[in-house]
């Protein structure tokens, strides 16, 4: 399990949302399903090859397998090597043409069915990802733009959330996004025959996981930071949320957006100091000169 070195991350939520996580200490973990970016846990692997290049490269490498004067002894059982080590051992037995024949045959298939299973492996994907709840948080408190999308244009706050290593909370394998305009790569053409043949391993979860924590460049705004859990076999609330209670202490403050209407502050301002009595409260105001906010303590 891999931790991060963050000290300190950010969630932005309007005013009401605000008041129902004060008061109950709770965040809601989210299916990606109902994420407002539809391609999110869901693109799936981008093939760089087609099925007819695949099956005229596992045709060749499949014969140099059988008739190729060095030896065909792969590390890795697979389905495939030991189909291939069988008919080395016998290739002597029937004429080559028999085996080329075979060979191009299974291969034509291959290439004819490659589209739907590759369909059918995303599809696979996607739905197993999505089988999740992740909580999304940010590692800024004072990015513009993101205070005027997920705090109600500034109506809304941002909570800061402390780093609790003590109690090994699950923040501390938050893992960034990756911002890209291209899509997560299944194996190159060679590298996945020589897995089926058993040549070499290649490990793909990497790659799955690549999946859960891509988002195209233009949310590269966000600089957003999320946990993934995914739900346990036979679990049948995949598409929803859980809302889980978080310990006092991960609360280290509280800012109120630079728009906040009066009342709403000292509603919440009153709240915060009942429930959340160590939280620091935070007034954002705009900067008289420049673009930018800043952050004036809400003293008791």
């Amino acid at each position: 399990m891999n931790y991060n070195d963050r000290q300190h991350f950010f969630k932005y939520t309007t005013a009401e949302t605000a008041k129902l996580i004060v008061s109950s200490r709770k965040l809601r973990w989210s299916s990606p399903l109902l994420f407002n970016d539809p391609f999110d846990h869901q693109t799936g692997f981008d093939f760089p090859f087609t099925g007819k290049e695949f099956s005229e490269a596992f045709l060749e490498a499949s014969l140099r397998a059988i008739f190729g004067d060095a030896p065909f002894n792969p590390p890795h059982q697979t389905k495939y090597g030991d189909i291939l080590r069988i008919a080395r051992a016998n290739r002597d037995r029937w004429p080559r043409a028999k085996f080329e024949t075979d060979l191009q045959a299974a291969t034509a298939e291959m290439a004819s069915i490659f589209p739907g299973l590759s369909e059918e492996l995303n599809a696979n994907l996607a739905e197993q990802l999505t089988r999740s709840r992740v909580l999304c948080l940010t590692e800024r408190g004072d990015n513009l733009v993101m205070w005027s999308h997920y705090a109600n244009s500034h109506r809304g706050v941002a909570f800061k959330f402390r780093r609790l290593e003590h109690a090994d909370h699950r923040f501390l394998v938050a893992q960034p996004v990756q911002y890209s305009d291209e899509s997560v790569g299944f194996l190159g053409l060679q590298e996945y025959i020589e897995m089926l043949l058993g040549l070499a391993k290649h490990d793909l979860l990497p790659r799955v996981w690549d999946l859960a924590f891509r988002k195209h460049a233009d949310w590269g705004y966000e600089h957003e930071w999320r946990v993934h859990v995914a739900l346990l076999a036979g679990d049948e609330t995949g598409f929803g949320y859980s809302d889980d209670e978080e310990p006092t202490e991960l609360f280290e403050a509280i800012y109120l957006g630079c728009r906040m209407e009066q009342p709403s502050a000292g509603e919440l301002v009153q709240l915060i100091r009942e429930k959340l009595p160590q939280t620091k409260i935070f007034q954002a105001k705009k900067r008289t000169a420049g673009i930018g906010l800043d952050f004036v303590s809400v003293e008791p």
